[in-house]
């Protein structure tokens, strides 16, 4: 593990120091004075952390600033929505869960550092809150949640967490959770290597490195980032055994197998023009970690190891045919790879060593029109093709596999009145979905007959928002939304999971109302900088899906019915 470490040490700083040593006009020695003295070494200056309150003065919160756009967008859109500032946080160690959490959403973890974790928004289930990464959405047919834990905050450059759905009606009851990487810089001085290294308790470790670069015109850019993050998890915890009304075998326990291991690499690369921006890239992540168990028995030999590779490319366009207009087109490829091995059989009911592939592939776009200065129309559509496998290494037989195929179709308006003070956005989404079935050859009861499923779901929204002063603004948002079962919960595991082939998707309502106040300048010599948002909000969904134990360890999904979060 510390020959690994100390691998991508060396070869982080071998491939960063000729940027770092070119960017640096200043030789380490001083070449002598002219009076003859000998040579003096100049000192090494670490700045901890150079940046001013604002950079435009104290009175300035509508310029270029980062915390200036943070409350144009808070104020301007229907949504509630908040920006983090990844830059604002890069002397931090900080996962994007934890970034999350800081903007008020609920992240849960399954355990310490690098432990599977979710969103969840306004309490709304983890599957609820659609997860994308450069408009690459993350959700697959096996896995409704994306995992946070594996994502490293380090290779983003924001994070935008709104509550009130996604794009053209892409999110859930939840919201979104938008990451995005930038390859432009966004201001002079933005470019740059930045490294950073850091070892914490319980093992814990990381090496970062990020190159964010452009040419001299401006008109390509890059974003290249190389990091690692490493720990023991080996920390101390009270176990009582499985045995709650037995004080006799109560101790404190050191957790084992917990630790993990992971590389992320993001290179990502643009070019742009007057009328067009072309901006594409690749993110690969690589990551192995222990499965410890239950805490009362705990599993010393189970792994899940990973590796995900993302490929995406988005075209943007200004007045395509010479419209009043702007589009934009993305592609994209992701692949994952599982390996999944419990030797002794600690977690299962016998010993495994299981892969699951998963490969997704899509395509959406939007056409937005100005129809007249305060009339906007937006067009979007597109499709997606999944496909999933499990293999067994043992045999080397596919025990299952499974594939979907799903397309959308939405339409946006936006109006604007009374010198843009009244805003209304309506919309509508339609979504139409295949999904195969899940075959098992080796199922006691041989290759199921099951046919293939189809589902059609409708979700229409509506958003409003009153700005009556510069700094004020009264938002409400209203939609329906629905989340259809995976192909696990549809057609099971033939194991821990067994399928319910006639689950209903998760639907319901959800709406909200607030406002939020932002001043444009300090309030005195006190308060710097201002922003606060406050609003109520409700969800009903109907046939929420749940696990429901049974006999044999096994659990079947089923829905349960109606809820209401408030």
């Amino acid at each position: 593990m510390r020959t690994f470490f100390f691998f991508i040490l060396a070869t982080t700083w071998l491939v960063f120091w000729p940027a770092v040593a070119a960017a640096d006009p200043q030789p380490a020695v001083a070449s002598g004075d002219s009076d003859g003295q000998k040579p003096r070494v100049l000192p090494i200056v670490i700045e901890v952390d150079g940046r001013a309150p604002r950079e435009a003065g104290i009175d300035d919160l509508t310029g270029t600033d980062p915390a200036a756009r943070a409350r144009d967008r808070a104020l301007d859109k229907p949504a509630f929505s908040t920006v983090i500032d990844i830059a604002d946080r890069a002397g931090e160690v900080t996962s994007v869960g934890e970034a999350l959490a800081a903007a008020g959403a609920h992240v849960r973890s399954l355990g310490g550092l690098g432990a599977f974790s979710s969103v969840s928004v306004r309490g709304n289930d983890p599957g609820h809150t659609a997860v994308a990464i450069d408009g690459v959405p993350l959700s697959t047919l096996a896995s409704v949640t994306a995992n946070l834990g594996a994502l490293d905050l380090f290779g983003f450059s924001a994070a935008t967490l709104s509550r009130s759905g996604g794009g053209l009606g892409a999110g859930g009851m939840g919201g979104a959770v938008l990451l995005t990487t930038r390859v432009f810089p966004a201001e002079p001085g933005g470019a740059g290597v930045y490294v950073s290294a850091g070892a914490g308790s319980f093992g814990a470790r990381h090496l970062r490195s990020r190159w964010i670069g452009a040419t001299e015109d401006g008109h390509r850019g890059w974003h290249v980032a190389l990091s690692y993050a490493g720990a023991d998890g080996d920390f101390s915890y009270f176990d009582d055994n499985g045995t709650n009304l037995n004080l006799a075998d109560d101790h404190i326990a050191v957790r084992e197998n917990n630790g993990y291991d992971q590389l992320t690499a993001v290179a990502r690369g643009g070019a742009k023009t007057a009328a067009s921006t072309v901006v594409g890239g690749v993110r690969v992540m690589t990551r192995r970690q222990g499965v410890p168990g239950p805490a009362g028995t705990s599993a010393t030999a189970a792994s899940l190891d990973s590796t995900r590779a993302m490929v995406d490319t988005t075209w943007r366009t200004e007045s395509p045919f010479g419209w009043p207009a702007a589009s934009e087109v993305t592609a994209y490829v992701v692949g994952e790879h599982q390996a999944y091995r419990d030797p002794l059989g600690e977690i299962g009911l016998s010993a495994q060593d299981r892969r699951y592939v998963t490969v997704a592939a899509g395509t959406h776009g939007r056409l937005q029109v100005a129809i007249t200065d305060r009339h906007e129309l937006v067009l979007g559509g597109g499709g997606r093709a999944d496909y999933f496998a499990d293999t067994s290494a043992v045999t080397s037989a596919t025990r299952g596999h499974g594939a979907r195929m799903a397309g959308f179709l939405a339409l946006a308006d936006r109006f604007t009145a009374a010198g843009d003070t009244v805003e209304l956005s309506p919309g509508v989404r339609i979504t139409a979905m295949r999904t195969d079935p899940l075959g098992d050859a080796q199922s006691p009861l041989g290759e199921m007959d099951l046919s293939p499923r189809g589902d059609v779901f409708l979700s229409p929204r509506l958003g409003a928002r009153v700005r009556p002063l510069s700094y004020l603004a009264i938002k409400a948002n209203a939609g329906y939304y629905a989340r259809p079962p995976t192909v696990y919960e549809m057609f099971g595991d033939r194991g821990f999971l067994v399928g319910n082939p006639g689950l209903l998707a998760e639907t319901g309502p959800a709406a909200d109302a607030g406002v939020v106040l932002a001043p444009d300048h300090a309030l005195g010599h006190v308060l710097d900088r201002a922003l606060v948002s406050a609003a109520g909000f409700v969800s009903a969904p109907h046939d929420a899906i749940v696990l429901v134990p049974t006999a044999g360890l096994a659990t079947v999904p089923q829905n349960i019915g109606d809820a209401i979060i408030f």
